[in-house]
């Protein structure tokens, strides 16, 4: 197969990958999933997705950096959330652009911490007007190619997010300590056979304790669950 068309064939399958994880997505978790597994894709550390409204403001926001969602939430009080005049005139020029806070810039500091000192942002245009942005965080050249499939996967998945019904409104949800331990050591990484280890249990009782959760949360797998668990505060 000539290179180009090659390349061609990997954009397609990498389109009809996250098309198909896209019309699957029911909850917020399941963005957070998709952003996050698009930064790794794309060799991004970390993704997030604004949503704007009518007027100056954002009114929906998802993050794969729980630390990072975290800080948007604690800067923004009374859940109204405000987009920077900086962010604003970026997010006007259109086209997707890589974006660099200077040294010099008194929000570097917080830029630098919070992961988005340097990030490519996807506006998302509709009827000439900005819906929203995605963006990821790192430092990454896309080939045309690449920047064609991440503004057609990033158009689709905020479509497919402005088409759900309000998905806000969740069942309240508790774990016990135990259940809390096993997924603050899920989402460190560890295998059942290590957090089994760890916590002087078998590793089918960490199984369990993973599927009672999963049970609690409707989620669908191990990752599923850990995302949701972290997206909703259950630790």
């Amino acid at each position: 197969m000539p290179p180009a068309a090659a390349k061609g064939h990997t954009v397609l399958a990498l389109v009809e990958r996250y098309l198909k994880q896209i019309h699957d997505i029911r909850t917020d978790a399941d963005i957070v999933l998709v952003l996050g597994n698009l930064a790794e894709s794309l060799g991004y550390r970390s993704g997030y997705l604004l949503e704007f409204g009518d007027e100056p403001g954002i009114i929906n926001l998802w993050d794969s950096d729980r630390v990072r969602f975290d800080w948007w939430t604690a800067v923004t009080a009374g859940g109204t959330r405000s987009i920077s005049r900086s962010l604003a005139e970026i997010v006007s020029q259109g086209g997707v652009q890589s974006l660099r806070v200077p040294d010099d810039d008194p929000r570097a500091g917080v830029a630098r911490q919070y992961d988005f000192f340097i990030c490519t942002i996807v506006p998302i245009t509709l009827d000439h007007q900005t819906k929203g942005i995605a963006s990821f965080s790192g430092e990454r050249v896309l080939n045309p190619a690449e920047t064609m499939t991440l503004q057609v996967i990033c158009f689709n998945l905020f479509s497919q997010v402005r088409s759900l019904p309000p998905i806000t409104t969740l069942r309240p949800v508790s774990l016990t300590p135990r259940e809390q331990h096993v997924m603050s050591l899920c989402a460190e990484g560890m295998t059942s056979e290590e957090i089994a280890a760890a916590l002087t249990m078998s590793p089918r009782t960490v199984n369990q304790h993973v599927d009672n959760i999963a049970a609690k949360l409707g989620t669908r797998n191990r990752t599923h669950t850990v995302a949701e668990v972290i997206r909703r505060g259950l630790f």
